[in-house]
C-alpha cells in the first residue's frame, strides 16, 4: 500500500546517504549492510507512523518545574502529541529494549522513565511510548505522590554526584536490584566472555573495582 511504501523509500533514502558519507563498507558489503540497515528499520518506522496516526495532532509542549531544596529542575516536555481528548510524548527509540525473557531493559529505559518521573512530578496526566526494534512499550503516569518523592531522591542523589564521584554504574546498580551476588561480575566482567562496566575509563579510574 501507499502508507508502507512511502516509509520504506524514506528508510532507503537515509540508508543511501549514510552509505554517501562513508561510514559503511565499500562495494557489495556496503549495499548488504545497507539493505540490511533498511530491513531492520521497517517495522520500527511501520510502528512510529502507526502511532502518528493514532495520535494525529501535534500538542504544545509542557512546562516542567520542579523545586526541591536548593535545586530547581525547569525544562520543557516536548514531542507531545494528541487525539483531541489525551495527550502523549512519543519516544523513537532504534535499541532493543527487552531481554531474552522479554522483559523492558532498565538501561534502556532510564532516560523515559526519567521523563515520565518529572512530567507526573509536575502534575501532568499524560503516558508516554517509546518505540523500539523489539517492543512498543507503554509507560503510565505515575501517581502525584509516588513521581514527587522519587524525583526528590533523584535530585538528592544528583547534588550528592556534584560533590564527589559515586558508585553509579548503571548496569550493575540495576543488577544489584534485581540480585546482589550480580552486581561484582556485571562491573568487574567475567574473564572473556563478557565486558564488565569497569570498561569505561571514567569508571574504572575512581572504582577500579
Amino acid at each position: 500500500s501507499l502508507s508502507l511504501r512511502i516509509p520504506f523509500q524514506t528508510l532507503q533514502n537515509h540508508a543511501a546517504r549514510i552509505a554517501r558519507s562513508g561510514q559503511l563498507p565499500p562495494a557489495g558489503f556496503g549495499a548488504r549492510e545497507q539493505a540490511r540497515l533498511v530491513n531492520l528499520l521497517t517495522p520500527v518506522w511501520q510502528q512510529w507512523q502507526a502511532l502518528q496516526t493514532a495520535w494525529p495532532e501535534n500538542a504544545d509542549k509542557a512546562t516542567l518545574c520542579f523545586i526541591h531544596g536548593e535545586v530547581v529542575l525547569e525544562d520543557w516536555l516536548d514531542g507531545l502529541r494528541s487525539n483531541g481528548h489525551e495527550r502523549v510524548w512519543l519516544q523513537l527509540e532504534p535499541a532493543i529494549l527487552c531481554d531474552k525473557r522479554g522483559f523492558p531493559r532498565g538501561d534502556k529505559l532510564i532516560l523515559p522513565w526519567l521523563r515520565q518521573l518529572a512530567a507526573s512530578a509536575c502534575d501532568l496526566s499524560m503516558g508516554g511510548i517509546v518505540v523500539g526494534r523489539d517492543a512498543v512499550l507503554h509507560l503510565p503516569p505515575l501517581s502525584g505522590e509516588a513521581a514527587r518523592s522519587a524525583l526528590e531522591a533523584v535530585l538528592h542523589g544528583w547534588q550528592q554526584g556534584m560533590q564527589e564521584p559515586l558508585p553509579l554504574a548503571c548496569k550493575t546498580a540495576l543488577a544489584y536490584l534485581a540480585k546482589p551476588a550480580l552486581a561484582a561480575k556485571t562491573y568487574q566482567g567475567d574473564d572473556y566472555r563478557q565486558a564488565g562496566e569497569v570498561a569505561d575509563a571514567c569508571l574504572a579510574r575512581v572504582y577500579p573495582d
